[in-house]
């Protein structure tokens, strides 16, 4: 994760290229697992229908209560700069 105070947009990834692989399998449409809603909406953006959204449920950590608590805080941090 990118630091936005340093300039950095919080996530850099891109899913368009993955959509391209996609497409190029003979692929228009998945069923997506994930919990990024981020993810759902740029996979729709590039073309891709989503016929399905599968969640994800892991048991958690500490230590990933601890991140993902962190992650949240900086991300309401950053978005109330703004």
């Amino acid at each position: 994760m990118r630091s936005p105070r340093l300039g950095f947009a919080v996530d850099l990834r891109e899913y368009r290229q993955c959509a391209e692989v996609l497409f190029d399998s003979g692929l228009c449409q998945v069923r997506l697992m994930s919990n990024n809603p981020l993810k759902l909406r740029a996979l729709e953006e590039a073309g891709l229908t989503v016929v399905k959204r599968v969640a994800l449920e892991v048991e958690l950590t500490d230590a990933a209560v601890s991140t993902t608590c962190a992650r949240r805080r900086r991300s309401s941090a950053t978005s109330s700069e703004g």
